[in-house]
């Protein structure tokens, strides 16, 4: 059974009140269709299979909550090239266990525990008992534009802690989203999309880098960096000087990290203020001109021009073409 929101997106399916085999039917087709193609085993097949399902899509990820009896899935060879379904899979069990295994590993999850799937490759997920869940599901991109593919092999079926660390803040951050109103989502869809995964890679560089492997140092030293950088947005004073004080490094090695990746510190930095003041323009009532200066533009007239090269309109017709923007009195266009 589906119940649909009022935009179309199936918001809940449920087998409660079906017979044994019609449930099943249900939570394979449920699950096969939401993550991808799976063979499903019930532990008691001949007994009545009670679960849920609530999806929720925020921007380009989909938060996923369940519940439900004991069982395993298989995703093989065969499936994968079936369906050619190559997300990542964000897990965390928030009752019960799960046993999980992918590229010769197996880890265990409860108590929020986290770990990370990647479809495009077999894996088993054992559920022994009733459980709970939430489940990201992260465009393969999305991933492969914040650490190489060499990497997130190295972070499949390896847990990390639920209840501490930046573990434990990613968990308890993805288990409240799906709990989030409509109107919340929408209207910070891309805060939300962007915490998820600034979290998840700072979990799986700061574990990955402990390794000693240069490449994921590297890795987690420019996150690092895009976190500073990102905290002081707002300040149009703040030299880049200032940021590697407060990283420890030099401004040739502030510099190499960010041309591995094709950019500037500055040029990110850039960026990053334009899709803030974006995201200000949507939500909030205040004038283009305070958010100019809110997102560390000196003077307005700059960040007009940077607004309308880099989005394609300028700041007061991107807030007239965002639907339920809120109202605003005089404001420069």
């Amino acid at each position: 059974m589906e119940r649909t929101t009022p935009g179309g997106s199936v918001a809940l399916v449920t087998t409660t009140g079906l017979g044994p085999r019609e449930g099943r039917a249900v939570w394979s087709d449920a699950i096969a269709s939401q993550y991808c193609e799976l063979d499903l085993t019930i532990a008691r097949p001949d007994q009545r299979f009670d679960s849920s399902l609530f999806s929720r899509p925020v921007g380009g990820l989909d938060f996923t909550w369940m519940q439900s009896a004991a069982h395993t899935v298989v995703r093989t060879p065969a499936m994968i090239a079936s369906d050619g379904r190559a997300d990542f899979l964000l897990c965390l069990v928030t009752r019960g266990l799960a046993e999980v295994r992918q590229d010769d590993r197996t880890c265990v999850l409860s108590d929020g525990a986290v770990t990370l799937l990647d479809c495009e490759q077999p894996f088993e997920f054992r559920l022994p008992q009733d459980f709970e869940q939430v489940v990201v599901r992260v465009p393969r991109g999305q991933l492969l534009a914040r650490l190489p593919e060499s990497a997130l092999s190295g972070t499949t079926a390896r847990a990390l802690p639920g209840r501490s660390g930046i573990g434990g803040m990613l968990s308890q951050f993805v288990q409240q989203v799906p709990r989030l109103d409509a109107e919340s989502v929408q209207r910070s869809s891309p805060v939300l999309v962007g915490s998820t995964l600034d979290l998840l890679m700072e979990a799986l560089t700061a574990r990955l880098a402990a390794t000693g492997s240069a490449e994921l140092a590297r890795r987690a030293d420019l996150q690092r960096a895009k976190a500073v950088l990102r905290a002081g947005l707002h300040d149009a004073d703040r030299s880049m000087a200032a940021v590697c004080r407060e990283l420890g490094t030099s401004q040739r090695r502030l510099q190499t990290l960010f041309a591995d990746t094709g950019t500037t510190p500055s040029e990110w930095l850039l960026q990053e203020r334009v899709e803030r003041a974006r995201q200000l323009l949507r939500t909030t009532a205040l004038t283009a001109e305070e958010i100019a200066y809110r997102c560390g533009f000196r003077e307005y007239s700059h960040f007009h021009r940077t607004f309308r090269k880099r989005v394609g309109m300028a700041p007061g017709a991107f807030r007239k073409s965002t639907p339920d923007s809120p109202d605003v009195g005089s404001s420069p266009s």
